[in-house]
């Protein structure tokens, strides 16, 4: 499927479609990161720019960031055992990222953190292989199921992931909450109900729910509170 293609597609569905649990979620989360990929290649310098992703997966979220015209290089970071398309090994009990010092401009890790047991390690590598006044651009869980892939460690308030971030070396950090709040609760309702009663018959009732969700959001924009994300997204710098 072209890039343009699968970027529309994952705008309007995410990763699932709309009469899966996890629906809103991943549209929520797709379509923030996609509005913000050219922001962040600005703040990393704008022109020909090298993005590290840690902790990639399958990389959903490649396409968003290589249209834009200041993506120079955009590599993966993983885990041996991720089964992955990561060009660079990350050791899962070092926490250690295979690449050079101060090599990238850009490093991006999205609803990764939560899966090692160092996340701080983890985030003072990410800083590290930065070049100085590179930007880090993160993505990760708040209120959200318990997901093993294979572990699951922690979940962050908004301050908690600004502060770590600062702990761990960075400097102009800002986080904030991805989904609604009313997004969020239909997610969390729509799992609980997949979990005990199963994902066949039950889409008809996802579908709906997804659809109602999305359309309270959108008709009363001003009700929609953001205290109960299931993400928190943030940013940093490495100082100059």
């Amino acid at each position: 499927m072209p890039a343009n293609i699968r970027t529309m597609y994952r705008n309007l569905f995410g990763t699932s479609p709309p009469w899966t649990p996890l629906h809103l979620h991943h549209r929520a989360l797709a379509r923030y990161i996609d509005t913000h990929a050219l922001q962040v290649i600005d703040l990393a310098g704008g022109q020909a720019v090298r993005i590290l992703d840690v902790g990639c997966g399958d990389m959903p979220y490649r396409a968003a960031f290589e249209r834009e015209a200041g993506c120079a290089q955009y590599d993966g970071a993983d885990i041996p055992t991720a089964q992955a398309p990561a060009t660079i090994a990350i050791d899962p009990d070092a926490q250690t990222i295979a690449a050079p010092s101060e090599s990238y401009d850009l490093v991006l890790s999205f609803q990764a953190l939560e899966h090692t047991s160092g996340p701080m390690a983890l985030l003072r590598e990410c800083r590290r292989v930065l070049k100085p006044g590179g930007v880090l651009f993160v993505t990760l869980p708040f209120i959200f199921e318990y997901h093993g892939v294979p572990r699951d460690f922690r979940r962050w308030t908004h301050e908690g992931i600004e502060e770590d971030l600062k702990v761990a070396g960075f400097v102009n950090v800002a986080a904030e909450p991805v989904e609604t709040d009313l997004q969020s609760l239909a997610v969390l309702g729509e799992s609980y109900v997949a979990r005990n009663l199963g994902y066949v018959w039950t889409k008809p009732l996802f579908l709906a729910m997804n659809v109602t969700a999305l359309a309270v959001d959108r008709l009363m924009p001003s009700g929609n509170s953001r205290v109960l994300p299931l993400t928190i997204a943030a940013s940093a710098r490495k100082a100059a």
